[in-house]
């Protein structure tokens, strides 16, 4: 892998140990012995898995359970990398540096937030907050009132915006599979991004030009589909930031009525809704 980590992912790495059973990771804690000494020590937390939570962009997420917390219980979510994904073009430390970057105060609230990380020979370990609620799409059994969908959406473009103002784009938003989490269920929601397993720099010299994401989110130029008097040469082989806006639309039609506006079995298909065709909506 060419890419090196940067120091905001290296200051982000956790000390850790491995056992058949458990995970113990060394944290540095401070206390002020006096008011111009502050003493640092390690701690030696033990932590074990306790479920499989789901899976996302090239990995897995389980929930692990501190067994030497003092008083409440700490519960966190772990994402399982394994290195072998580099050689499909995936960079875990970009990633890292992604949802490092976004955990910071000034972005709390819209982003999952990132505690740290480690690794050993085969996998990265990503530990992240643990949401109890789970992800979006494990709430939407039924269309959702008009309003509730607003505030979901009003929040996930809050969070796109602030991504692509500092030049990332997500590319594989949507509502299931950990990318968009529920931190307070209705009809007050208040949802967090998350999975940057697919994010990338805007500035980035080879641009936004791959086929990743999920295909009924996928936006026209992802797939390369274009307007009569366009076509998919080199001029459009590119696409940038705004592909996430559209998985976002996708996303609150999804909401509203419990279903995609473009599939297979549509009268009205996605390159022929771009070609001018009026979109096919539930009950037309």
């Amino acid at each position: 892998m060419d890419s090196r980590p940067s120091d905001l992912v290296l200051d982000s790495r956790i000390q850790v140990e491995f056992s058949t059973t458990f995970t113990y990771r060394f944290t540095v804690q401070s206390t002020v012995s006096s008011p111009r000494h502050v003493r640092r020590r390690l701690r030696k937390e033990t932590w074990q898995v306790v479920k499989l939570l789901g899976s996302g962009s090239y990995g897995t997420v389980s929930l692990q359970k501190c067994l030497t917390s003092e008083g409440k219980v700490e519960l966190q979510a772990v994402k399982m990398i394994g290195k072998a994904v580099v050689s499909d073009g995936i960079d875990y430390f970009k990633e890292l540096e992604a949802i490092a970057k976004f955990s910071q105060k000034k972005y709390e609230g819209l982003f999952v937030e990132f505690i740290g990380w480690y690794e050993n020979d085969d996998s990265v370990f990503v530990v992240m907050e643990y949401l109890e609620h789970g992800d979006l799409d494990s709430h939407l059994n039924a269309p959702m009132p008009e309003s509730e969908a607003r505030e979901i959406t009003l929040q996930i473009a809050e969070g796109l915006k602030l991504l692509h103002e500092n030049g990332f784009a997500h590319r594989d938003l949507k509502p299931a599979e950990q990318n968009v989490f529920v931190f307070h269920k209705g009809p007050d929601w208040w949802v967090k991004i998350g999975d940057f397993g697919f994010s990338k720099r805007i500035t980035e010299k080879d641009g936004l030009q791959t086929w990743v994401g999920t295909p009924v989110f996928l936006a026209p130029e992802v797939q390369m589909l274009y307007p009569f008097g366009m076509n998919g040469d080199d001029t459009f082989s590119h696409y940038t930031e705004k592909v996430d806006i559209w998985a976002l639309g996708v996303i609150t039609f999804y909401m509203i009525f419990h279903d995609y506006p473009f599939t297979p079995k549509k009268p009205i298909g996605l390159l022929q809704y771009i070609q001018g065709a009026e979109i096919y909506t539930v009950g037309n």
